[in-house]
């Protein structure tokens, strides 16, 4: 094991003891709440196909031709921004803290309304907040993420307390393949934001970052490290993640040699 894998092996066992400490921290509000995360098994029933797109929100989904999707959808944060009327997503997940916390997000409400037939997987943190924004009736699920970190060698189960991710994707690839989806395709999914001072999304958002340059790759380098454990997990269970986003540079899974199939020409 070289020095970098020995540091970056210490820092996974601090993200263990982090999540250690914030589980016993939330013990009381976990046992409120137990009724709750295990009803969040009602997602499995969103379940039509055997294969999943996962529908990030780089700047290539722009390319897409949505018409070419072929399966079940799970869309994440700030979809509903895209203007558009073709995807009908199975699950939307919102796990941004900005959502919850700020009264000037309406990504909740909106993504409700617009999308009112989603199975919406919600941030467990911010349970009372996500029911005040939420406007009409909904199926929901919450996501109570403070578990430690991800290895492939662990259950995914979304009944119980889930690892720290630091990638929405991530989470949506965890969710579906607690589904039990065989086939999982990335689109959207660049991985490059750290590319630019400004943020990239398929949609308009010229705001400036507020994290610096170093400590945004020292979160992608975990993000990248949880894509690895997500495939090794996938790999022994043999369910399929091709990478279909052109340009992505998220190297854990293959790319999808029919990618382009999926691009306005």
């Amino acid at each position: 094991m070289g020095k970098f894998d020995k540091l970056f092996w210490l820092d996974t066992k601090l993200f263990d003891l982090a999540g250690l400490a914030i589980q016993v921290k939330r013990l009381p509000y976990y046992i409120l709440n137990k009724d709750v995360i295990k009803r969040n098994i009602e997602i499995k029933k969103e379940k039509t196909s055997s294969t999943c797109y996962i529908l990030g929100l780089g700047p290539s989904l722009k390319n897409v031709d949505l018409r070419k999707i072929d399966g079940d959808v799970i869309t994440v944060n700030s979809f509903c921004r895209i203007k558009q009327d073709i995807i009908k997503p199975k699950v939307y997940c919102i796990m941004d803290d900005i959502d919850y916390l700020s009264d000037d997000s309406t990504i909740i409400k909106d993504a409700t309304r617009m999308y009112p037939d989603a199975f919406f997987v919600l941030n467990g943190k911010y349970k009372k907040e996500a029911e005040k924004k939420i406007q009409c009736k909904v199926k929901s699920g919450y996501l109570f993420a403070w578990g430690g970190y991800f290895k492939s060698d662990k259950q995914i189960d979304i009944c119980r307390i889930a690892p720290i991710m630091g990638n929405i994707v991530c989470y949506a690839i965890y969710l579906a393949m607690f589904m039990g989806y065989k086939r999982i395709i990335l689109l959207g999914c660049d991985f490059n934001s750290f590319t630019s001072r400004k943020e990239l999304h398929c949609y308009q958002d010229d705001s400036d970052k507020t994290l610096s340059l170093s400590y945004e790759l020292f979160c992608y380098s975990f993000c990248a490290d949880t894509h690895y454990q997500l495939f090794n997990y996938a790999r022994k269970r043999g369910i399929r993640i091709e990478n279909a986003t052109e340009g992505s540079l998220i190297d854990a899974y293959p790319s999808d040699k029919k990618q382009t199939n999926y691009y306005i020409k």
